[in-house]
This record gives C-alpha cells, structure tokens and sequence, in this order.
C-alpha cells in the first residue's frame, strides 16, 4: 500500500478563516465513472473555499451518476464507497483511511497476541502481565477500545481468569493477572 500526503489547493483560505458547515454548500449535479479520489474530491468541492488533504492510499476509484445535495452528504456517500473517512477542520478537509477496529480472536489463538496486534490499531501498547492463553472458542467484538477491554475482561473471568486493566496517559495499557 502507497503512503502518501498528498494536497489540492483549491482556493487559498487564511487559516483563521471559517468556512461554515458542510451543509451550508450545495454540490450541484457531479458526473464521474471510476475516476481517482482526488479528482472526483475536487470536482464535487468546486468552488468551493476548502483545502484537500489525502492521508494514505489515493489509488482508489469511484464513481457518480448525478450526484447532488448538501456537501456533507455527498461526501458520506462517496466516502462510504471508498471506505475512508473524513474530518473538517475550519477550511481543511482530510480524508483518511478506515480501520478496522474489530477484535477478533479464532479459537486455538494466544489471547494476549490478538490483544496486543489489536491496540496498535488504535495507538496504544497494550503489555500483558499474565499466563499465556490459548482460546477455546472464538471471539469477535466490534466496539469502541475501552468496550473491547472490559469484554475480554468480563469473557476471561467467566473463565476464572482475573484481569486488571490499568490505562496510562502514555497511551499503554497494561492488563495485570490477580491470582
């Protein structure tokens, strides 16, 4: 996968300056048949005063077929085909990649493996301070990280297995057998 940054500047606003809601711009009827996300990007934001910016992968396509409406709801619908989000920060809009935040463990895993591949996702170091186990069965949660935590917390003491989790500001979190 290509990491890039790439920037369209579309008009030149000042920092300071506020655009407004996305709501507030009418995307008048857009065209485009599998044509890359920055120029798709571009042509449904003309003239419009934002500054694009591209974290990640721009190789994708998409594609529209009379497309219009209110600016955010255009860019949900493009960005739902091309599995990216995207932030609004005064005159800046960034697009950037999903991830997948799911924790899925198979049965016959080593739970604090999955467990630690899984917190990077989300920019933590997760340390785990217990006896090694495997999994019996499988396990798939898809919810926000602290959610996940307590419900392999909740699944491992159902097993007579006592974590404690311990989060530090240094975005690591350490989970600590009680015997």
């Amino acid at each position: 996968m290509k990491k890039l940054m790439v920037v369209l500047a579309l008009t030149a606003p000042s920092v300071a300056m506020a655009c407004g809601e996305l709501s507030d711009y009418e995307v008048v009827k857009v065209n485009f048949s599998r044509t890359p996300v920055k120029e798709a990007v571009s042509k449904v934001t003309e003239g419009m005063p934002f500054q694009i910016i591209f974290n990640g992968d721009t190789d994708n396509l998409v594609s529209a077929n009379d497309v219009s409406g209110p600016l955010d709801q255009v860019l949900n619908l493009l960005t739902k085909q091309l599995g990216v989000n995207y932030t609004k920060d005064r005159c800046v809009l960034t697009f950037t990649p999903k991830i997948d935040t799911s924790l899925v463990i198979k049965s016959g895993d080593i739970i604090s493996e999955r467990l630690i591949t899984w917190a990077k996702r989300y920019n933590y170091t997760l340390v785990w301070e217990a006896d090694e186990y495997r999994a019996t069965a499988p396990l798939s949660i898809d919810k926000g990280f602290n959610e996940t935590i307590d419900a392999v917390v909740d699944a491992m003491t159902i097993n007579g297995v006592f974590l404690e989790p311990t989060t530090y500001e240094n975005r690591v979190i350490r989970l600590m057998e009680k015997k």
